[in-house]
C-alpha cells in the first residue's frame, strides 16, 4: 500500500514538474554560472542572450534537466541551483533560432541561422567527446530549416520554414512539410494544400502548441495530435496584440500595444480553451499519400528493367547520354523548387491584401502588409517598388500607384481586385 502511495506521489510530482517546468526562470546561482560562461567568450553579450527556460532553450532527459541557450553551443545541467557546464565548445553562433529537442536519451540541434545563412545541419551532443556532432540524413531534405519543428513519437515535423533575406532581399517561405523519420534518418517532403499554414511570421510555443497569426488570421498547431486550427482574430481575441509579455503552460499573456488603452492590464489567449471550443474546424497537418497498387508498382520494374537492358544493347554512348540528360534533369528540377517557393511568396502577399478588404492604402498600410515598416525610408522605397513588380507580373493591375491628393508627397495604392 505504502509503495503504490509513493507511487502516485511520484507520479503527480513529476506530471507538475513537466507542466511547470517551461515556465519557470533559471535560478539565481544558475543565471549567474551561465552568464559569466559566455561573458568569458563574448563580454556583455551575455547579458542580452535568450536565458528562460522554454522548450527553446530546455530538455529532459528522464530526471535529468538541460539548458542550451538559443544560438550557442554551450550546455549545462542544472542541478539543485548549479549549472554544470557540459560541453568543451569554443564555435557559436551559427543556429540562432534552432530547434532543441532529445530522442532516444541523446541531445539534438536542427536547423538554424547563422553566419548570413540558414540552414538544415542536425547536430547531436556526443557525451564521450563533449562536443556537438554531425548527423547526416538523407532523402526529400529541405533547403533551410527555421519554422514549426516539433518532435512526435519518432518523427520530427517541420514546416513554415523561412529563409532570411538578410535585409537585402525578401524572405523565402517554403510551401512544403517536412517528416524527418529519427530511425531511419530520412526525409519525406509533403505539398501543403491549405496556403493559410504558410505566414512569413515568427510563432510562439508553448507545451502543447505553436500560435503564430498575421492581419487576419491565427494558426493554432497542436503538436500532440497533428492537427491544427485556422482561425480569424477575432475569434481569438487580443488581434492588435503582438508581443508576448510571458506564459503559463497554454495561456499566452500579451501586453496591449498603446499604454493608452489598458495600462495596467494583459490581453489573455487560452490556447486549450480556443482549440476545445474550435475543435470541429480542427483538420489534419500531415496530407495523406496516394497508395501505389502493387501490380503497377511490378509493372513499372519490369518496365525500367527492359529499358535498361535497351540501352546497354545500344551501347556506351547512349548510355552517357542518358547520364547527362539525367543530370539536367536534377538541375531543372531544383531551379523549379525555388521558383515555386518565390511564387507562393508572392500569392501570400497577395492574400494579405485581398483580406484586409480596402480599395485604398495608404503607403505605411502597405509596408505593413510588406512587412518592411521596420526598416529605413530609402530601404522601404527599394523593396516596395521590388514587391508592387512581383506582384503586378503575377496579377497584372492588381495595385496601381496614384498621388496623395492631401500632401503631394505621399502617394496612395488603389487596390483593383480580379474579377
Amino acid at each position: 500500500m505504502l509503495t503504490s502511495m509513493t507511487r502516485l506521489i511520484t507520479s503527480i510530482f513529476f506530471l507538475f514538474f513537466t507542466l511547470t517546468l517551461f515556465s519557470q526562470p533559471l535560478k539565481p546561482k544558475q543565471l549567474k554560472i551561465v552568464k559569466q560562461t559566455i561573458a568569458s567568450q563574448f563580454g556583455k553579450v551575455s547579458e542580452q542572450v535568450f536565458l528562460e527556460m522554454t522548450p527553446k532553450t530546455t530538455c529532459v532527459i528522464e530526471s535529468d534537466t538541460f539548458f542550451n541557450p538559443d544560438g550557442y553551443y554551450y550546455l549545462f545541467q542544472l542541478k539543485g541551483d548549479s549549472a554544470i557546464r557540459l560541453d568543451l565548445s569554443s564555435f557559436h553562433g551559427a543556429s540562432y533560432h534552432r530547434t532543441l529537442f532529445a530522442w532516444q536519451n541523446k541531445l539534438y540541434q536542427l536547423g538554424g541561422y547563422g553566419f548570413y545563412e540558414t540552414h538544415n545541419n542536425l547536430i547531436y551532443f556526443e557525451k564521450n567527446s563533449r562536443e556537438w556532432l554531425y548527423q547526416p540524413t538523407h532523402g526529400q531534405v529541405p533547403l533551410f530549416i527555421n519554422g514549426i519543428t516539433f518532435l512526435h513519437n519518432d518523427k520530427i515535423y517541420s514546416f513554415n520554414n523561412i529563409k532570411g533575406g538578410n535585409n537585402a532581399e525578401k524572405n523565402t517561405v517554403d510551401s512544403n512539410l517536412y517528416v524527418l523519420d529519427l530511425n531511419k534518418m530520412i526525409w519525406e517532403k509533403y505539398e501543403i494544400p491549405d496556403k493559410k499554414l504558410i505566414i512569413d511570421a515568427g510563432y510562439i510555443q508553448t507545451n502543447g502548441y505553436f500560435w503564430y497569426h498575421n492581419q487576419g488570421y491565427s494558426v493554432i498547431v497542436n503538436k500532440k495530435e497533428l492537427k491544427y486550427l485556422v482561425l480569424e482574430n477575432k475569434k481569438v481575441g487580443c488581434s492588435i496584440c503582438f508581443e508576448v509579455e510571458y506564459q503559463i503552460n497554454n495561456a499566452l499573456y500579451f501586453k496591449w500595444p498603446s499604454s493608452s488603452l489598458m495600462d495596467n492590464s494583459h490581453c489573455k489567449i487560452n490556447l486549450d480553451s480556443l482549440w476545445t471550443v474550435h475543435l470541429g474546424l480542427c483538420k489534419s497537418l500531415v496530407p495523406q499519400k496516394k497508395e501505389v497498387n502493387i501490380e503497377q508498382q511490378q509493372s513499372r520494374s519490369t518496365s525500367y528493367f527492359l529499358i535498361i537492358l535497351s540501352v546497354f544493347a545500344v551501347g556506351i554512348f547512349l548510355w552517357f547520354k542518358k547520364v547527362k540528360k539525367k543530370t539536367q534533369s536534377i538541375t531543372s528540377q531544383i531551379v523549379n523548387e525555388e521558383e515555386d517557393v518565390q511564387i507562393t511568396n508572392t500569392e501570400n502577399t497577395y492574400l494579405k491584401i485581398i483580406e484586409l478588404n480596402k480599395e485604398i492604402l495608404s503607403m505605411e498600410e502597405l509596408d505593413i502588409v510588406l512587412e518592411i515598416n521596420h526598416l529605413t525610408l530609402e530601404s522601404r522605397k527599394l523593396r516596395r517598388y521590388r514587391y508592387l513588380t512581383e506582384l503586378n507580373k503575377m496579377y497584372p493591375g492588381f495595385i496601381v500607384r496614384t498621388k496623395d491628393e492631401q500632401d503631394k508627397r505621399k502617394f496612395l495604392y488603389l487596390i483593383i481586385k480580379q474579377q
